[in-house]
């Protein structure tokens, strides 16, 4: 089966295990991921796992653990994307989501809502505030026991535009100091 997308799988893990000239040595065998002794031989990895389907490629379940017979499945680039390690999971409205899937769910791109979140918003804002919409209602200020959007905020201190105190605050400035620095400007 030399040749085959199996057989190239099955290289590659081994490569990647066993190589330390190999380019991801670092990341696996460099990192103690090891193939099990059964798995060492292609003929015992191809009992176990099949043929490759089309559209896959090997992928642990579980990240810190090596490749065997219980800790592997073929899965699309998708599915091993939501296996990464450094996922984030929002639990919002009862489901518990990844970033990914959050933003395919909803239709935005996870970018989006990764910016967001750098950003300051809250999970639940950053996940359903569709692109373009008016954002100012769902990341209200609290200052000293009150509640306001930046709109409402600008109109209490005379500052004829919200965007004076959204550009403060994205520039990291503490609400503190963003609502009462008095040289608002239009």
């Amino acid at each position: 089966m030399t040749g085959t997308p199996t057989y190239s799988s099955w290289s590659s893990m081994m490569k990647r295990c066993f190589n330390p000239n190999e380019e991801s040595y670092k990341d696996y065998g460099g990192r103690g991921i090891t193939v099990s002794k059964e798995w060492r031989t292609f003929k015992n990895f191809f009992a176990d796992m099949g043929v490759r389907p089309d559209g896959t490629s090997i992928d642990r379940i579980n990240g810190r653990k090596g490749y065997s017979k219980s800790n592997c499945r073929w899965a699309t680039m998708a599915e091993q994307q939501r296996n990464r390690k450094d996922n984030v999971y929002f639990t919002l409205r009862g489901r518990s989501l990844c970033v990914q899937d959050w933003g395919r769910e909803v239709g935005l791109n996870p970018e989006t809502i990764r910016s967001r979140i750098k950003k300051g918003w809250k999970a639940e804002s950053a996940v359903f505030t569709p692109i373009g919409s008016f954002t100012d209602i769902h990341n209200p200020i609290t200052y000293k026991g009150v509640t306001l959007s930046r709109t409402d905020w600008s109109k209490r201190l005379g500052c004829k535009s919200s965007s004076t105190i959204k550009g403060r605050l994205d520039a990291g400035w503490s609400v503190a100091r963003a609502l009462t620095t008095n040289n608002f400007q239009p």
